[in-house]
């Protein structure tokens, strides 16, 4: 008795005949290799693509003045000092919030 003979009596069908001739088909070596490269290749392309999509995204906006225009902004806030008022204003917040506290502790 043969190994394949064997192992076909002594493992328990998960299919019927009807089933594994509609699931299962037998092709050559060099057939089956060819279609998982060819689906390799597609699995390749759709995992890459988000990726390819978002670096063309971010180069196409350094050419049409998006990112410029941020830069210009970030470059005007720094000369005009906008982060220095919102620390100005976050201390006098914390100033009048300390002064209701202590009022309120003394009462």
């Amino acid at each position: 008795m043969s190994i394949g003979e064997k192992c076909t009596k002594e493992t328990p069908k998960m299919f019927s005949d009807n089933d594994q001739q509609r699931l299962m088909k037998i092709v050559p070596m060099d057939q089956a290799i060819l279609g998982w490269r060819d689906d390799f290749g597609e699995y390749l392309k759709v995992i890459t693509k988000p990726g390819w999509n978002m670096t063309r995204k971010y180069a196409e906006s350094w050419q049409n003045g998006v990112q410029m225009n941020y830069l210009q902004k970030i470059w005007t806030n720094m000369t005009d000092l906008g982060a220095m008022r919102l620390v100005e204003r976050m201390a006098k917040l914390f100033v009048r919030v300390k002064d209701g506290l202590s009022k309120d502790d003394h009462e």
